[in-house]
C-alpha cells in the first residue's frame, strides 16, 4: 500500500534545516493540509530534528480548521516521538489510522520546548512553496499571502508560545509563512475481507474408442469457467482444463455400469476493491460396477460408460437449477434475504449493488442438448 507524504522520501524528497533556531520555551506549530480524493487515512505524522540542540522529543495532533483561526480537536489523533534522530527525518505511527474527508482543510500540529527547525517565507508570496505543495491526493496549501491558501485564506505554518501540548491549543500566530518542517503519511483506506460466491459452469465432452470390439478407451475433458466479483461489474475469469481417464469391467453379454463424479469446489475472498485469492478445486473419482457378481476380466472403456456419464450431469444440472442462485448473475455479488416487505412481494433474494431480485429477475440456465 503506497504511502504519500509532503517532503521526504515518500513526498517531494525535501530535507529540512542543518541547524535549529534558538529558543527558549514552549513551541507549537501547525501545517493545514487536505486531501483530494474520499477513502484515505491518516496513519502518522513526521519532524524534521535539525540538529542535538533541538530536543529530541516532540508530540502530534489532528485539528479540522472550522474557520480563520479556529478548528476542532480529532479525537484519538495524538502521537508522540521521543528519541528523533538529529538531521533527518523521524516518523511515528497512529495506533489506528484517521479517515480523512476528501476537501477538508486540516491542520496537523507538532508541540516540544526550545530549539525548533524553521525555513523563513517558504510558504509566502514568492517562496519555494508558494503555490503550496501537491504530491497526489495530498495538498499542504500556500500561506494567505501566496497562490493557494486555504478556503479560509488563514495563514501557513501558524505557531503558538502559550504551550507545548499540540492538543491544548490551536496555534494562530503568523510569521511570514515559514517552513516550521511538519509532515502527514497518508494511505489509502483497505476495504473489508470478505467471500463472495461465484457461479461456475461445467461442459464435459467424451470421446471413445476401439481396437476389434475388444478395447474402448475413453477420455473425459472437463472446462469449467468461472468469474469472481471484483469491483462493481468487473470480472476476473479463469479456466481449467481436467482429463481424467476411466475403464468398466464387465462379463460377456452383460452391460457396464460406469460413473464418474466431478465434484468442483469455488471460493474468492476479497477486499471491497480487488480479488485477493482464488481456488477452483476439479476433484474427479470413478467408480465401475460389472453386472452379474463375478469377477470379470478387465476390459477398457464402455459406451455404456457415456451415458452413465450423461445421465448424471442431467441430473447433477436439473438439481443445480432447482436450488436458489447463491450470487447475482449480474455481478458476482452474494444474494441476501430481502428486507422486512409485504409477503405478497414474492421478494425471497435480492442484490443490494444491482437491485437484482429472487425470484422476479431469475432466468434458469438452459440445459445443454444432453
Amino acid at each position: 500500500m503506497t504511502t504519500l507524504s509532503l517532503f521526504g522520501t515518500n513526498g517531494n524528497g525535501a530535507n529540512g534545516p542543518g541547524f535549529s533556531t534558538g529558543f527558549s520555551g514552549n513551541y507549537i506549530a501547525g501545517t493545514l493540509f487536505k486531501v483530494t480524493s474520499a477513502g484515505y487515512q491518516l496513519t502518522g505524522y513526521g519532524f524534521w530534528r535539525a540538529d542535538n540542540s533541538q530536543s529530541a522529543s516532540a508530540s502530534f495532533a489532528l485539528w479540522k480548521a472550522t474557520g480563520t483561526g479556529t478548528g476542532t480537536l480529532v479525537a484519538s489523533s495524538s502521537a508522540s516521538l521521543s528519541s528523533m534522530t538529529a538531521g533527518a527525518w523521524n516518523y511515528v505511527s497512529l495506533g489506528t489510522p484517521i479517515a480523512l474527508t476528501s476537501g477538508q482543510v486540516y491542520k496537523v500540529q507538532v508541540g516540544l520546548v526550545n530549539n525548533f527547525p524553521l525555513t523563513g517565507g517558504q510558504f509566502a508570496s514568492g517562496g519555494t512553496y508558494a503555490a503550496g505543495i501537491t504530491n497526489g491526493v495530498l495538498t499542504a496549501f500556500s500561506d494567505s499571502s501566496g497562490s493557494a491558501p486555504d478556503s479560509f485564506s488563514d495563514v501557513q505554518c501558524s505557531f503558538a508560545t502559550s504551550t507545548a501540548d499540540p492538543t491544548a491549543a490551536y496555534a494562530t500566530s503568523a510569521d511570514g509563512g515559514y517552513n516550521a518542517w511538519i509532515d502527514v503519511q497518508i494511505t489509502q483506506a483497505g476495504g473489508t475481507s470478505h467471500t463472495a460466491t461465484a457461479a461456475l459452469t461445467i461442459t464435459p465432452v467424451f470421446s471413445a474408442g476401439r481396437t476389434r470390439g475388444k478395447f474402448r478407451t475413453g477420455a473425459l475433458t472437463v472446462t469449467p469457467s468461472f468469474s469472481a466479483a471484483r469491483a462493481r461489474g468487473k470480472y476476473r475469469t479463469g479456466s481449467l482444463t481436467v482429463t481424467p481417464s476411466f475403464s468398466a469391467a464387465r462379463l460377456i453379454n452383460h452391460g457396464r455400469h460406469a460413473s464418474l463424479l466431478v465434484v468442483p469446489s469455488f471460493s474468492a475472498a476479497r477486499t471491497a476493491a480487488h480479488v485477493r485469492t482464488a481456488s477452483l478445486l476439479v476433484v474427479p473419482s470413478f467408480r465401475a460396477v460389472p453386472s452379474g457378481g463375478a469377477t470379470p476380466a478387465v476390459q477398457q472403456g464402455s459406451w455404456w460408460g457415456l451415458v452413465s456419464v450423461l445421465r448424471q450431469s442431467r441430473e447433477e444440472f436439473q438439481a443445480y437449477v432447482s436450488r436458489p442462485p447463491m450470487a447475482c448473475p449480474n455481478d458476482g455479488e452474494p444474494l441476501t434475504n430481502a428486507p422486512a416487505v409485504p409477503s405478497a412481494s414474492g421478494i425471497e433474494l435480492f442484490c443490494k449493488y444491482c437491485g437484482f431480485q429472487y425470484p422476479r429477475d431469475w432466468v434458469p440456465p438452459s440445459r445443454p442438448w444432453y
